[in-house]
């Protein structure tokens, strides 16, 4: 279906005529629209006026950039909308395009989306990714990396709870005089060392 229509003008006629010719939307492809008006005359001759509405350029957005999970959650969602031919992720998935699930995508290997919906327009995408849940004592924190495959990347930033807790490793046992030498005058007098440590001690002579 052509963008282009004619808002106002003699669609036939003689002599001079102006046509105000529009677009129906706006294009939110990555590419250009195309199209023409022709007017013929003389029964089998014809002027050609040829018609180009600009695309947006290659879109890949993400509705969040962190998520967190507890310790057993192991599933990631990333949604968004984008009009490029693919979308890759560093860890592999599913992915919905319009609601419609692209069977034979996975993000790591670069598959264009069927149909190519973004060359024309924007389109609405849901990946599903399962990172594992956390076996570890410690949390961790994953990034997931998706591209169109060439120049826009975005990162997901995941961080996820650790497995219960975990006791603080055993210190290292010391103790020290803050000073190891104290000179008096031979008047006498108060000077202090403190003593550094945290273990128990006793003072001696």
């Amino acid at each position: 279906m052509s963008n282009f229509y004619i808002k106002s003008g003699d669609t036939s006629g003689s002599g001079n005529s102006d046509i105000v010719i529009s677009t129906s939307s706006q294009n939110n492809g990555r590419e250009s629209l195309k199209g023409r008006f022709r007017v013929s005359f003389d029964n089998d001759e014809y002027a050609t006026i040829s018609l180009e509405q600009i695309g947006v350029g290659n879109i890949l957005n993400m509705s969040r950039y962190t998520q967190h999970l507890s310790a057993n959650e192991s599933v990631v969602t990333i949604s968004g909308t984008a009009n490029v031919s693919t979308i890759a992720t560093s860890i592999a998935g599913s992915i919905r395009v319009n609601g419609n699930v692209i069977s034979n995508w996975n993000g790591v290997s670069r598959t264009f989306i069927t149909g190519d919906p973004g060359k024309t327009s924007i389109y609405d995408y849901i990946i599903t990714i399962d990172v594992g849940t956390n076996t570890s004592s410690y949390p961790r924190n994953i990034n997931i990396i998706l591209s169109d495959g060439n120049n826009i990347t975005k990162t997901l930033n995941i961080s996820q709870d650790g497995n219960g807790s975990t006791p603080e490793p055993p210190a290292d046992k010391y103790m020290y005089f803050s000073r190891t030498t104290i000179n008096f005058t031979s008047n006498g007098g108060v000077q202090t060392s403190s003593i550094m440590s945290n273990v128990n001690w006793r003072l001696s002579t």
